[in-house]
């Protein structure tokens, strides 16, 4: 009898730490894709700034702001903040994509330096 108790004492042991390793993995993955997606939505609003510059030159660098960026993802789960330091010649630029992860915020932030230039 004492032998089937132990037997059954391991066995849950075991059932236990391969619960919590896989709970573990499944937070760090879900991080990660977060971080992933967040840092994909960045690279779009710079992408965007980047069009906006080519389109017209002359207008883009006499603006004295660079527009917004709205909540990204399937729920909107996303924020995103837009910056802009301009000057005659280049636009410095950084996104900072914000979201909840598990009660504490995170943030992926994003910078380019967009130049004037002649073709």
């Amino acid at each position: 009898m004492i032998e089937i108790l132990v037997a059954l004492a391991v066995v849950t042991l075991a059932l236990v730490v391969s619960l919590m390793a896989v709970s573990n993995a499944t937070k760090v993955s879900r991080a990660t894709r977060q971080r992933l997606e967040a840092t994909k939505y960045g690279e779009k609003v710079l992408e965007i700034l980047r069009r906006e510059r080519d389109a017209d030159q002359e207008t883009f660098f006499g603006l004295s702001t660079c527009g917004l960026c709205g909540p990204f993802g399937s729920n909107q789960e996303y924020a995103c903040q837009l910056t802009c330091v301009f000057s005659a010649s280049e636009v410095e630029a950084t996104v900072v994509i914000s979201w909840d992860n598990s009660g504490t915020t995170s943030n992926v932030s994003l910078a380019t330096v967009l130049a004037k230039y002649k073709l």
